[in-house]
């Protein structure tokens, strides 16, 4: 090398040079494992409190699209979908929204019913329109909750409102917009409103 010094110049270049990883392949979502019978209602329920949901196969934080009290769920499962080393449910919400959480036993429950009944038992029964799963006790607010159109506090219309202490039925929860504690989605005049979901205590039927 002395004698020739390229040789020097080249023994630099090689061990100057980077070694390229190649990145590891993201996790493959298994195929479905099964669907659901389509003539039943397969309720997915949280066993408990503040149980995450996420917008799509995946146990990430910045994924997550929710949580769920104890007792509440989905009134659909489509399919079991492997993420990672675990199960999750794909489910389906009120309005046809595509969620998916665990399907650990440890955390969720299934209940099969036909689909022409419901998986919970409200305490007035309906003979059409939305179906409660439970209530909520208007709390957090200095004298009234407003109940509204659509879950966006910026764009919905005012439908009325709820008294501190009083009690209204739901159908579920969805994240809506503009709302950190996201929206209840209640039951109004016969029809689906929303409530800021900070402003309601949840009881399951």
């Amino acid at each position: 090398m002395v004698s020739n010094p390229n040789l020097w110049k080249e023994l630099l270049e090689l061990t100057d040079s980077k070694v390229v990883i190649p990145p590891n392949k993201p996790a493959v979502v298994e195929a479905k494992e099964e669907n659901t019978d389509s003539s039943k209602t397969n309720w997915v329920r949280s066993k408990v409190d503040d149980l995450r949901y996420y917008s799509k196969p995946s146990w990430e934080d910045k994924d997550v699209a929710g949580h769920l009290p104890k007792g509440y769920g989905f009134p659909q499962a489509v399919r079991k979908v492997r993420v990672g080393d675990a199960w999750q449910y794909e489910v389906k919400n009120s309005e046809g929204e595509t969620y998916y959480l665990t399907a650990s036993e440890k955390f969720v429950s299934v209940e099969h019913k036909p689909a022409t009944s419901t998986a919970q038992k409200p305490t007035k029964s309906r003979k059409s329109g939305p179906i409660a799963i439970g209530e909520i006790k208007i709390v957090n607010v200095s004298a009234a909750a407003i109940i509204q159109d659509r879950p966006d506090r910026h764009r919905s219309k005012n439908l009325g409102t709820i008294r501190k202490g009083r009690a209204i039925q739901v159908t579920g929860s969805v994240r809506g917009k503009n709302s950190d504690s996201g929206y209840w989605e209640v039951i109004y005049d016969g029809d689906l409103a929303y409530v800021t979901g900070k402003f309601g205590e949840y009881t399951a039927y």
